[in-house]
């Protein structure tokens, strides 16, 4: 594993630690909120029974129960506050001490069964009280834990809390008959297996949850390891297409159609310009040009300060990758002239040069920083046509290679006379587009 993944899934880790803390923390505010709840309704029964006292009749026999609920909502309020430390501190909450947590909460309800017991309350009343689905509701809020045998083991715990509470009122359950159905014990041991099965959807639910949020993370981390790789200029579709490959992206020779575009005369123009103009300048051309390389399937490889490099068949092709370099070229410059009469752009002419050829497309870089780069003789040459349009007056000139694959193009064009090149033997045939 290189350092490049390493540093992936050390993202990961955090942006999933982070994720589960802030399910953790919703959980516990939902808890919370319904044991405030909880607490309220109790009380508002209490009063609409004869009023409250705390030392005798109905509200004094269940004092404990009531500090108990108070108990449970400062506890997770406290817990709410840890989670929030650790959220803040973007640090791993002990699984130990979340496995305790979730161990103290699931027995609330169990003490409130106890407490019962101890009020020598009947077997019905006891057994079919709100605790009793309060204990149901807590387990599978385990499913926010996103944690498969965190929940068994909450609704283990609820099980066996229930089962304790039938074998202390054994001899108190009746025996089953028309008219004791959900209060036979065949009934009561039904309900203990579905705490037992309710930890276990919980569980199922939990680990469907959790692997949706990695889905959608190592998506997201994909995501952006290519537009890191390709540049944030590379078109949605492009992004998509390698998403859809699920391939690394390896060197290879590639038959590509080269860019190279320069505003001209950029210099003189910076010089009487404020900072803020020039990039605002730069901006407005580079939006429309780098929409047109996009809508005609090609990707811009390295911006040049005042010009870029695009590509055209790499890392995919349609087959029509030099007609596609063309017209995206020329809606370049018809897009220009059109700012230019309205007045948005100052004056302005640019120099396209476009060639064809073998190269070699992959990633070139660190194993901390890898970029998607085109390499090969294509490239040098298209960059030296583009720097001949100054020679020759023009906006955009194609080499011979480009023009014998616009067949489906109906263009008009200038043949120049054959340029000997900088860094060639042999004379290059180029053609003036307008």
């Amino acid at each position: 594993m290189n350092s490049l993944d390493r540093a992936s899934g050390v993202d990961f880790e955090k942006a999933f630690t982070h994720e589960l803390l802030l399910s953790e923390r919703r959980r516990l505010k939902i808890q919370m909120a319904m044991a405030a709840g909880l607490f309220i309704v109790l009380v508002v029964v209490f009063l609409l029974q004869g009023g409250l006292n705390l030392s005798d009749g109905v509200m004094g026999r269940f004092n404990e129960i009531f500090l108990l609920i108070l108990g449970f909502i400062l506890y997770e309020l406290a817990a709410i506050s840890v989670i929030t430390y650790f959220i803040r501190q973007n640090r791993h909450f002990p699984k130990l001490l979340n496995y305790l947590n979730y161990f103290i909460e699931i027995n609330v309800p169990n003490l409130v069964l106890a407490l019962l017991i101890s009020f020598n309350v009947n077997a019905q009343d006891a057994l079919q009280g709100p605790h009793v689905f309060v204990s149901l509701i807590l387990v599978f809020l385990t499913v926010l834990g996103m944690d498969f045998f965190l929940s068994v083991f909450i609704g283990t715990v609820a099980a066996i809390g229930y089962l304790l509470g039938i074998i202390y009122y054994l001899d108190q359950i009746p025996p089953f008959t028309d008219t004791t159905t959900f209060t036979a014990l065949p009934m009561q041991l039904l309900r203990c297996f579905l705490f037992f099965l309710s930890g276990i959807i919980a569980g199922l639910l939990s680990r469907g949850l959790r692997q949706r949020f990695i889905n959608s993370v190592q998506h997201l981390q994909e995501r952006n390891q290519i537009v890191q790789m390709f540049g944030q200029y590379v078109s949605p579709e492009v992004v998509n297409r390698l998403l859809e490959q699920k391939t690394e992206i390896i060197s290879e020779a590639r038959f590509v159609c080269v860019m190279f575009l320069d505003i001209r005369n950029f210099t003189a123009f910076a010089e009487n310009r404020s900072p803020q103009e020039v990039v605002e300048y730069l901006n407005t051309l580079f939006e429309f040009m780098i929409e047109s390389v996009n809508r005609y399937n090609g990707i811009v490889n390295k911006f040049l300060g005042d010009g870029f490099m695009a590509v055209f068949g790499a890392p995919f092709s349609d087959e029509g990758d030099c007609e596609n370099a063309v017209a995206a070229s020329l809606e370049i410059l018809q897009q220009i002239t059109l700012l230019c009469q309205e007045g948005k752009i100052p004056p302005t002419r640019v120099g396209i040069g476009l060639h064809a050829g073998e190269t070699v497309t992959g990633n070139v870089g660190s194993t901390n920083r890898k970029e998607y780069t085109i390499i090969g003789d294509a490239v040098n040459l298209a960059s030296r046509i583009e720097q001949l349009n100054k020679q020759f007056g023009s906006q955009m000139l194609v080499s011979d290679v480009v023009w014998e694959k616009l067949n489906h193009m109906k263009l008009e064009a200038q043949v120049l006379e054959p340029v000997l090149v900088k860094g060639r033997q042999h004379p290059v045939q180029l053609y003036r587009l307008n």
